[in-house]
């Protein structure tokens, strides 16, 4: 099973094609090495979405939860912050 990115932000546009491709990239990573099957398990009775958590690409941070129901990724916020 892969993770779906849905990026719910009115400023995607902003946010360059590399730096999506490098966070889609790592929350797919990070979904294969935690089993999905182990999280959905693990979640299983309670509520279908996470707790926020973040990833760092660059000098990007996005704000993120997991969305069982839709096996989704939901970014919920990305900030930028100069160097």
């Amino acid at each position: 099973m892969i993770l779906g990115v849905d990026w719910n932000l009115p400023s995607l546009p902003l946010i360059p094609e590399a730096v999506r491709l490098a966070v889609e990239g790592r929350l797919a990573l990070l979904w294969r090495s935690l089993g999905a099957s182990r999280i959905r398990d693990g979640l299983r009775g309670k509520a279908s979405r996470s707790e926020d958590y973040q990833v760092n690409v660059g000098e990007w941070t996005f704000t993120y939860e997991v969305d069982l129901a839709s096996v989704s990724a939901i970014v919920k916020r990305a900030e930028r912050f100069a160097a």
